[in-house]
């Protein structure tokens, strides 16, 4: 029984931890430093109550995550219907080797 009931919270506080971040990455960054608090005093009165581990994430790290992990499979699914939206790594590539060489030759040029 115990082990059931173990695993009942655990659904229930990561419920509580998908809906607080569903969608966090439109709304996120409009929400005041006042909103974001009260999204980390849920997950932290969660831990509290025993809800949640005490190593879960606070919420800007898991909605960071959420994030990377977007946009590392736009990055490399070329099927994704946002990936055709970033720059061609070829040409970002070039432009990082042009720019490195210009500020070599500036630099040379400048000191004496």
């Amino acid at each position: 029984m115990h082990t059931a009931c173990a695993r009942k919270i655990h659904r229930q506080s990561s419920l509580v931890v998908a809906k607080l971040t569903y969608a966090a990455k439109a709304w996120w960054g409009f929400a005041t430093a006042a909103d974001r608090q009260r999204v980390e005093a849920v997950i932290r009165r969660g831990v509290r109550s025993g809800l949640g581990r005490s190593d879960i994430l606070t919420a800007t790290e898991l909605i960071e995550d959420l994030d990377d992990n977007l946009f590392q499979r736009i990055s490399w699914d070329k099927n994704h219907i946002l990936h055709a939206l970033l720059p061609d790594r070829r040409r970002s590539l070039e432009y990082e080797l042009n720019l490195a060489v210009m500020i070599e030759n500036w630099y040379l040029k400048s000191t004496p």
